[in-house]
């Protein structure tokens, strides 16, 4: 039941005049199409810039793989011919926005050094150590990036150019051969096996060796606690040849007394630091050895290069006249291990397991951080061939 009045109202109602329509069917047809300039605008953006980052991508592989070609080569002696078919030929691997790189077209090849204190890069700097590759599409050669939706703002082509260098570290090595009288069979092998390790790393200056003998400790031929050779950068022929003549006269340590000496004047005497003349001599100290080359390497090193001590040796530590026990020696190496691994400082070992069986190998073989770096050699003969091998350990570093 309706409340009074309810029926005159809905009467009033219906005899009420209904205004009109207003008709928006033209305004959105024109707000879309406003709208669809700045929309295709973001999108021609999207699509190009994304498709720039992949292509930028793509170019930096082939700018780095060269790069990093050259540098090797480089590192090998290589002239500056094989170094740029070698590095072409890298280059060319690669496909950048559709496109086989062509190497003479794309790219530049520079030679010269990267300062790794002042991050910098010289083409005439004091020793070649580094490749830069610069690669470029468009006004500075090559053909320019064509983009999809680019016309629609007026634009085409883009220009692609961007640089890649790739720089040897240098090696920075002190040697620590044991001269032991242990080592006597197996002297001629390990000083041609340093040797061999010079002309390797004589194929690019700048790189630095020094050399320690240790008995029962580190000591020179006065007996004094100091390298035998002192950290050297190889800047020219006349330091390669200064090491190579010193390292030339390396031998056993002397031994002026016993029943069989062996005169040896410029080698420290195989009692050091004892002096007792015992004929057994003192064993091999590889702790105060290897701390005496870390300290050279920290005091005169560069920290940007790649630092390494090399133990050359034929057994493990050992004094056979009981001035230090065997395990007060193995916690000397132990622990001068460690403050070379805290330093950044690669550790190698070179065990020679001919001589003397191996004694105290499993020991030596703790030292190292890595499996790779210990290397057990069956007889003398191999200390070149490992030595060879680890001066090609160089490792490159890629920059921007």
């Amino acid at each position: 039941m309706q409340p009074p009045g309810a029926v005159g109202k809905a009467r009033a109602c219906r005899g009420a005049p209904v205004p009109p329509r207003l008709d928006r069917r033209g305004s959105y047809a024109v707000i879309v199409g406003l709208a669809m300039v700045p929309m295709l605008g973001f999108a021609a953006l999207a699509i190009d810039v994304s498709y720039m980052f992949l292509v930028r991508n793509e170019a930096r592989a082939a700018a780095q793989a060269a790069a990093r070609m050259a540098s090797i080569r480089l590192r090998e002696g290589a002239s500056e011919a094989q170094i740029r078919n070698a590095a072409g030929a890298a280059a060319q691997e690669y496909v950048v926005a559709g496109h086989q790189v062509d190497f003479d077209e794309d790219m530049d090849l520079a030679l010269g050094t990267w300062d790794y204190s002042s991050q910098s890069f010289s083409e005439s700097g004091p020793g070649l150590n580094a490749a830069r590759v610069l690669f470029h599409r468009g006004s500075s050669g090559g053909q320019p990036l064509s983009l999809f939706l680019g016309p629609l703002l007026g634009r085409d082509t883009v220009d692609l150019e961007l640089e890649s260098i790739a720089a040897l570290r240098h090696h920075q090595v002190m040697l620590v051969l044991d001269v032991a009288q242990g080592m006597e069979a197996a002297m001629d092998d390990a000083r041609d096996s340093i040797l061999d390790f010079l002309d390797a790393a004589c194929n690019c200056s700048l790189d630095s060796m020094g050399l320690v003998t240790v008995v029962g400790s580190a000591a020179d031929a006065s007996g004094a606690r100091a390298p035998w050779t002192p950290l050297t950068t190889i800047a020219s022929t006349a330091e390669y040849l200064s090491l190579k003549t010193s390292w030339n006269s390396l031998t056993w340590c002397n031994r002026p007394y016993g029943s069989t000496p062996h005169l040896a004047p410029n080698m420290p005497r195989c009692d050091a630091p004892w002096g007792d003349e015992a004929p057994s001599g003192s064993g091999t100290n590889h702790g105060d050895g290897m701390d005496l080359a870390l300290d050279e390497l920290l005091s005169h090193g560069d920290p940007e290069s790649s630092r390494a001590i090399v133990l050359i040796t034929d057994s493990g530590p050992n004094d056979p006249g009981g001035h230090l026990s065997t395990a007060a020696l193995r916690n000397l190496a132990s622990a001068a291990a460690a403050s070379a691994a805290a330093a950044d400082v690669h550790l190698y070992v070179l065990m020679d397991l001919g001589t003397l069986g191996g004694t105290g190998a499993s020991f030596m073989q703790t030292l190292v951080e890595v499996p790779q770096d210990y290397y057990q050699l069956s007889s003398s003969s191999e200390f070149s061939g490992a030595m060879q091998h680890l001066a090609s350990r160089v490792p490159v570093a890629l920059l921007e």
